[in-house]
């Protein structure tokens, strides 16, 4: 799967928002906590680059994969890791996956920005790592970036195909 398309100033001003929230979220928390939760945010943030990397290379070999569908399954493991990686959570107990969902999110938004991409967020990262884009569109900011293609003309604007 390739990814061409680019983000317009709309989308791109969006990715630059979520982004900047999320770290003004995460930061306080990386900077106050004690470094064994430091320690295991960050390696949980390494699984999931590690995770999402194997899902964009196994995404890239199945060439009829929906591309909402695909990006609703790309959106799970950050899910169930800050969801189970809450304080009390069965992700290390002190919130360390909130931590690491959140600083994952945050970068992912920021390089989509920085990139001007208008695919998956959650693929941003192995996008930049493999320097193959995804064709699967952010769930969040899709009808952003449609609005946007459909603007340019000539886009592909389909629903989820």
């Amino acid at each position: 799967m390739t990814h061409s398309r680019r983000a317009g100033p709309i989308g791109r001003a969006a990715r630059l928002a979520l982004g900047i929230c999320l770290v003004i979220i995460a930061l306080p928390v990386w900077l106050t906590a004690g470094s064994a939760y430091s320690l295991s945010s960050l390696a949980l943030l390494l699984v999931l680059v590690a995770t999402y990397t194997l899902l964009h290379v196994a995404f890239s070999r199945i060439p009829g994969l929906n591309r909402a569908l695909g990006s609703v399954i790309a959106a799970v493991p950050v899910f169930l890791v800050w969801l189970l990686g809450q304080g009390g959570g069965l992700l290390f107990g002190q919130g360390e996956g909130g931590t690491a969902a959140l600083t994952f999110l945050a970068v992912s938004f920021l390089v989509d920005f920085a990139r001007a991409g208008s695919g998956c967020e959650v693929m941003a990262l192995p996008s930049l790592l493999v320097r193959r884009g995804t064709r699967l569109p952010c769930l969040l900011l899709w009808p952003i970036d449609r609005m946007e293609a459909s603007a340019k003309g000539g886009a592909d604007t389909r629903d989820g195909r």
